[in-house]
């Protein structure tokens, strides 16, 4: 997967990937299943990741397709609101040097709109605006210096840049100040390291937020973790380093930390399943309107005393759901449905969403997790109500969360 986003409009995720060198594929999982696949020419036959965005301000998410090369252009496709998308400039005329790449799409001065981060040879950026006319933002002036990441690194409410120079390989936080201005901070030297795209997450479970690195050309098997020891831009331990090629990082197994994901998965066990606890997912459920199937997850760690939360969606907008929640014991179906019996409680909620459109309804339910349920499996599952399904009434799978 190179870029998800809800792109057509129909308030389901789909993902964009490279099916060739000279293709992007458009994959539609509206129901829960790939239903359609739409394919259109890539910029060039050594297109990279797309980058996905409101670009053009017009309310829908369009895709900027960059090029492995970054001296040459990337292109942008605009989206007509239904997910076709029609080829747009290449995003060259507006900069001082002959192409520039665009890296990453995100709202850097907070206004709303979507802004691009460029490299030609620079950091730059081009600051969105309606009908995508605005002139060329600043240069960071760093000369060869490659944007890893864009995060909010110093938990200040705006976006910053986390970029590696090629002349060393060592790393700077470009801070934003107020979406207008700049300050360069060198993080400690941890040796020389080319680095390609990253991003920031705790993977070691103190609290503190950790620098993920995948390396290029010579270093692409390689993966660069550097710990945060603090909550300033420059707090950092030395690097640890993995034999992988991730393309995301994500919470695979709900223990509460991260994983990479790629070609190779490497699972992360600061968080064992011994002490944090397992969730499942299981049953078929029922479909509703539109053919979406709703969906029941969470998220940990799963452990006495912690904080997790209980995800519903792909519901009818603002209708009413009512969850179940049973003793531990294993699961009995029903006719049609993959219920449960016995259960001890139940609970009823109004989803969020647009109302009466199909797929927009949503809940998340957090919680704390009390001490009494530690060595229990309890068993979850939800019903929403649903005026265009048979019966009226739609259902999740099940999903069984394991206390330790």
């Amino acid at each position: 997967m190179v870029a998800k986003a809800q792109i057509d409009g129909d308030l389901a995720d789909e993902i964009v990937v490279m099916t060739n060198n000279s293709m992007m594929t458009l994959f539609d999982f509206a129901t829960g299943q790939p239903l359609s696949v739409a394919s259109f020419p890539a910029p060039s036959q050594d297109s990279l990741r797309p980058c996905v965005g409101d670009v053009d301000g017009d309310g829908d998410i369009d895709l900027v397709a960059g090029h492995v090369n970054h001296k040459l252009a990337s292109r942008l496709f605009l989206n007509d609101g239904t997910g076709h998308f029609v080829a747009g400039p290449h995003i060259t005329s507006s900069f001082p040097v002959a192409s520039s790449r665009v890296q990453f799409v995100a709202d850097i001065n907070n206004n709303g709109l979507p802004d691009l981060v460029l490299y030609d040879d620079s950091v730059r950026l081009r600051l969105g605006s309606l009908g995508f006319s605005l002139p060329i933002g600043p240069s960071t002036a760093l000369p060869f210096a490659r944007t890893l990441a864009v995060h909010d690194i110093d938990a200040d409410g705006d976006l910053d840049i986390l970029v590696s120079r090629g002349s060393d390989g060592r790393m700077e936080v470009i801070e934003n100040i107020l979406g207008v201005g700049n300050s360069r901070h060198l993080l400690p030297d941890s040796g020389y390291f080319n680095g390609d795209f990253g991003t920031l997450a705790d993977v070691n479970g103190d609290g503190l937020r950790d620098i993920i690195v995948q390396g290029d050309g010579i270093y692409a098997d390689t993966l660069r973790v550097v710990p945060g020891l603090g909550q300033g831009l420059t707090a950092c331990g030395n690097p640890e380093y993995f034999v992988a090629r991730p393309r995301a990082f994500a919470d695979l197994d709900g223990d509460g930390d991260i994983e990479f994901v790629g070609p190779q998965v490497v699972l992360n066990r600061v968080h064992t399943p011994a002490t944090k606890g397992q969730k499942r997912q299981y049953g078929s459920g029922k479909s509703g309107s539109g053919g979406f199937l709703p969906q029941i997850g969470a998220t940990g760690p799963f452990s006495a005393g912690g904080q997790a939360s209980v995800t519903v969606s792909g519901g009818v907008g603002m209708l009413f759901a009512f969850g179940l929640q049973p003793s531990a014991q294993a699961n009995t179906p029903l006719p049609d449905l993959t219920l449960l019996n016995s259960a001890t409680s139940t609970s009823s909620w109004v989803l969020g969403g647009a109302y009466g459109v199909a797929g927009a309804g949503t809940i998340t339910l957090p919680y704390t997790i009390p001490a009494i349920v530690s060595g229990l499996t309890p068993y979850h599952q939800a019903l929403l109500f649903d005026p265009g399904a048979p019966g009226y009434v739609t259902a999740t799978g099940g999903l069984e969360i394991s206390y330790p």
